[in-house]
Order: structure tokens, then C-alpha cells, then sequence
């Protein structure tokens, strides 16, 4: 081989690379962005707005537009023109099908750049499109909810958006409504599983020490925890029932990025066994600490998660109790 083609090759091999880590990244990021979005699905019910035609599936599609526009700072009427297009486009349902090659809750078409089929029936990846390019509508906060949707959308029927007005702006309200709900009970339960477990620092670690009654030993009560134990005796103080298991515990719940952590999530580690399984769990207090029953010859302490030990160890967070 010639040191030209030697040399061609190498950089041929670090595209491939790059582009396979990029669309790993990507990969990851989306799973992440579908997780984060689910946060406050499962309180999520129509309520009054069923008697108007909407139900759970639709008001999950619309916890996605809302969520992904809080975190693109999209005000409030931007919500409204993004719900009212796609119960017009889709009736707020991810379809598979549409006129010619359209898809999804806004009928983005591939052909049209709107990405590809995979990309567009992502919810979030189309909530994120849509808002992209209202963005670029100049004056479309003072717009109507017809001529905003129209300038992203360019349909042929554009007068048909503004009818949708009045149930979008309910849809939302309900939306945001719920969710903050379920944030402010995610933030009172976490305060006290973590002064739950604050109780407990200075405790013994016995391996499968611990139930929803406190520390033990097997039968023998008063002895100590193992991390797992730990857990369960926390969450079961706000009513949640947990296995005796971190490998079993990092199955349930929500997974949370660690951006958006709070106090009294689980965060998770591989510490031994097969790689990927979940192996350690703590109890999250928020300022990138946790508290946790170590190992064996240790006491329930706090730990810092950004130390080099728990930091490369780190598999993710869980939120089990809303």
C-alpha cells in the first residue's frame, strides 16, 4: 500500500468513526430527550377536556409540544399556535400516513426537509421543528393563530388553524397545570425521603439489611442497611413500594437527566457484576451529593457523586416517587 492511500485511509477510517459516535450521540440524546419527557405523563388525564373530544393519547402529545417549548423558551401563545396546528394537522395524534409523504403530529414531509420519517414521527423532534421555524417568523407573536400557523405550515387550507384556538389554549393551560402539580408533590416527596434517610446516617452497612420498617438483618431488627434496604426504607415513607434489589429498583420509576435531578431521586452505579448492571444506589440530596450505605465495614454516609470513583460509575438517575 502506498503511503497516499495509507494515509487516505486513515482519514476514511476517522470519518467513520466520527460520524458513528455522532450518531450515537444522537441516538442518546433523542432516548434521553423521550425519557425527560415523560416526567409528569403519568399524572397526565383529560379530565373536563374529554367531554370535548381529548383524550390520553392526545394530551400526552401535548405534554411533548409544551415541554419541549418551556425548555426552548417559547412563550405560552407559542404552545397554543404549535397545539391548535397539530390538532388541525393530526388531531394531535402521531400519525404514520398523510397526504402525499406527510407525517406525524404537524404533517412534516421528508421531502420538504422536515428530516427524515424516523426524525419526524418523533413528537419531540417535530415540536422542535416547528418551533425552529415559527422562530424565524418575524412578528409572529402578534400574528393570529392562523397567520402564525400558516407561516411555518403553508397549507392549503390555512384559514382552518384559528378554530382550534379556543381548545388549544385549554389544552395547554391543563397541560401546564398538571405538570406543575406534579412537580410541586415530586419536590415535597423528595424533601422527605431525603430527611427520611438523614435519620439513618451513622447506621451499619449489612448486606440485605434493611426494610420499610428499618434497619435489619434477616429476622433481626436494629442492625443495619445495605444500599438497596436503604431505599426502600426511605421511599416507603411517602408510600412507595420498592423491591429489595438496586438491579430491580433501577427497572422502575422515571429515568430523569441528571440536569434535572432533585432531592430524593435514586441515582444508580455500576460498581460490580456484569457491565451495565446497576449495582449501587443512593439516595440523591441535590449539589451533586447523595447519601448512601457504602459497603461492608462502612456507615451510612453522604458521598459526593463528582468524585472519580462514583463519577465513572455512574449510570443515571430514577424518580419513583411524583
Amino acid at each position: 500500500m502506498t503511503r497516499a492511500a495509507a494515509v487516505a485511509g486513515a482519514a476514511l477510517l476517522a470519518l467513520i468513526v466520527l460520524i458513528a459516535a455522532t450518531l450515537t450521540a444522537l441516538g442518546g440524546a433523542l432516548s434521553t430527550a423521550a425519557d425527560t419527557l415523560t416526567s409528569c405523563v403519568r399524572t397526565l388525564a383529560p379530565g373536563p377536556l374529554a367531554r370535548r373530544g381529548v383524550t390520553s393519547e392526545m394530551l400526552r402529545n401535548a405534554h411533548t409540544i409544551v415541554e419541549v417549548g418551556r425548555r426552548m423558551h417559547i412563550p405560552r401563545r407559542g404552545m397554543i399556535v404549535a397545539t391548535a396546528t397539530a390538532l388541525q394537522e393530526s388531531g394531535l395524534r402521531n400519525l404514520h400516513r398523510g397526504d402525499r409523504d406527510s407525517l406525524g403530529l404537524f404533517q412534516q414531509r421528508p421531502s420538504q426537509g422536515w428530516g427524515s420519517p424516523t426524525q419526524i414521527l418523533n413528537p419531540a423532534h417535530a415540536a422542535r421543528s416547528f418551533y425552529t421555524h415559527l422562530s424565524t417568523v418575524d412578528g409572529w407573536v402578534s400574528m393570529s393563530i392562523t397567520g402564525a400557523a400558516q407561516a411555518v405550515q403553508h397549507s392549503a387550507f390555512g384559514d382552518a388553524y384559528q378554530k382550534w384556538q379556543p381548545l388549544a389554549t385549554d389544552i395547554v393551560g391543563r397541560v401546564l397545570h398538571l405538570c406543575d402539580t406534579a412537580a410541586t408533590a415530586a419536590s415535597a416527596a423528595g424533601a422527605a425521603i431525603v430527611q427520611a434517610a438523614r435519620t439513618q446516617l451513622g447506621v451499619p452497612y449489612v448486606f440485605a439489611g434493611g426494610n420499610a420498617h428499618g434497619p435489619t438483618t434477616g429476622t433481626t431488627p436494629g442492625i443495619g442497611f445495605d444500599c438497596s434496604g436503604l431505599t426502600l426504607y426511605a421511599l416507603a415513607r411517602v408510600g412507595v413500594r420498592l423491591p429489595h434489589s438496586s438491579e430491580q429498583q433501577y427497572t422502575l420509576g422515571t429515568r430523569i437527566p441528571a440536569a434535572h435531578a432533585q432531592p430524593g431521586d435514586l441515582v444508580f452505579f455500576h460498581t460490580e457484576g456484569p457491565p451495565g448492571d446497576a449495582s449501587h444506589v443512593g439516595i440523591y440530596l441535590g449539589n451533586k451529593r447523595m447519601i448512601d450505605a457504602p459497603d461492608i465495614g462502612q456507615t451510612i454516609t453522604t458521598d459526593r457523586i463528582t468524585d472519580p470513583y462514583w463519577r465513572t460509575r455512574l449510570l443515571g438517575f430514577r424518580r419513583m416517587a411524583a
